[in-house]
């Protein structure tokens, strides 16, 4: 092959690599906390989306300045695919600290995982404090969803934190003489909605709920109507567009993607884990899912090494989704490795011997 030929090589891959990463977008470039106040945490919330069918595995990694300042929630199976984003919840103390949020990017193609050192980013992070105390907290929205006979209310309450310290949210509902109270801890910065499942079983029909929600610096009070519905009687559409997994310590977590494009709605989460062909664990759990993406968190204990496979459905009444699989295999030494080779570590071998070749015919 000739030097042009290698060349040529040389940048299809190079293209063939930035291609791979083109699909990866992240909702923000810099996390200022501002000033909390002293001895408060704040909360800022990192989406990340990719338009790849294939999973995208990210690791988060914070600079020195940052770290037993800043946190990152959830700590396992940070994956992202089409269709299935990943929500980061960034949680920083008040203290005087700047520094970076490097995510690194690993491409999961037919089982293998393939990384690339160059394909990261860094999000700038800042954080201070100050002891003037600044509140301000809102209620933007509220939505009581029709349930149906034998199944709970949801009530979703959307939140917005402007503050610099944390607050207490105290809720209380009241129908047909069943009553539901609860305290949410609400950081400062946070934005997002709260659902909460009200444990009242009523029978179908419609029914005044009053509603009280109050802090330590207001205090609101409304009527809503709950309605519930006959068994059967709801538009349903869920799906599973992807499960996640990732080993630690002897053990596999699980992270299944349900998308919700209805109400509330309890669903049972079917899982299968062989061991080999032997079915060795199996596990079955029913969750409601609210309206839009649910991240459902599940493990098992793994015997040792060996060849691995998970079986995930979920289903609702007659209704179930498709069967998601995963396939893993545990070193003797505990970890992890793809059951397929690398396409792109073997592209990457061959454009390093490439050069090798080119570096020896030079100084013959």
């Amino acid at each position: 092959m000739g030097k042009k030929g290698s060349l040529a090589l040389l940048v299809c891959f190079l293209c063939l690599v930035s291609s791979a990463w083109a699909g990866i977008d992240i909702s923000q470039n810099h996390l200022d906390f501002g000033e909390l106040m002293s001895g408060a945490e704040g909360q800022k919330t990192l989406r990340i989306t990719s338009d790849s069918a294939d999973p995208v595995k990210i690791k988060a990694e914070l600079s020195s300045p940052l770290q037993g300042i800043v946190s990152i929630q959830p700590e396992h199976n940070l994956f992202v695919q089409k269709g299935a984003p990943l929500e980061l919840k960034i949680n920083a103390l008040s203290s005087d600290a700047e520094g970076k949020l490097h995510l690194f990017f690993e491409k999961v193609e037919r089982g293998a995982i393939t990384s690339f050192g160059s394909n990261f980013v860094s999000l700038g992070v800042s954080v201070s404090q100050t002891v003037q105390e600044r509140r301000s907290l809102s209620i933007d929205k509220i939505i009581l969803f029709e349930a149906e006979e034998g199944n709970p209310p949801v009530l979703a309450v959307s939140i917005a934190n402007k503050g610099n310290t944390a607050e207490e949210l105290s809720i209380f509902a009241l129908a047909a003489g069943e009553e539901y109270s609860a305290r949410l801890f609400i950081p400062a910065l946070y934005g997002g909605t709260e659902n909460l499942i009200l444990p009242f079983d009523l029978e179908i029909g419609e029914y005044p709920l009053k509603l009280v929600v109050s802090s330590s610096s207001f205090s609101t009070e409304k009527e809503l109507p709950l309605i519930i519905i006959p068994k059967g009687a709801s538009v349903k559409k869920v799906s599973l567009p992807a499960v996640f997994s990732e080993v630690k310590d002897g053990r596999v977590y699980v992270s299944s993607i349900l998308d919700n494009k209805a109400g509330p709605l309890p669903v049972k989460i079917r899982q299968e884990l062989y061991d080999g062909e032997i079915l060795a664990a199996k596990s079955e759990h029913e969750q409601i899912l609210f309206a839009g993406e649910n991240r459902v968190e599940s493990s098992f204990e793994l015997a040792g090494s060996g060849k691995y496979l998970i079986r995930t459905t979920a289903y609702y009444g007659n209704t179930y989704t498709d069967t998601y699989e995963n396939s893993f295999a545990l070193t003797g030494a505990g970890e992890e490795i793809p059951l397929a080779a690398s396409l792109w570590v073997i592209l990457f071998s061959l454009a390093v011997l490439v050069l090798v070749i080119l570096k020896k015919k030079k100084w013959k």
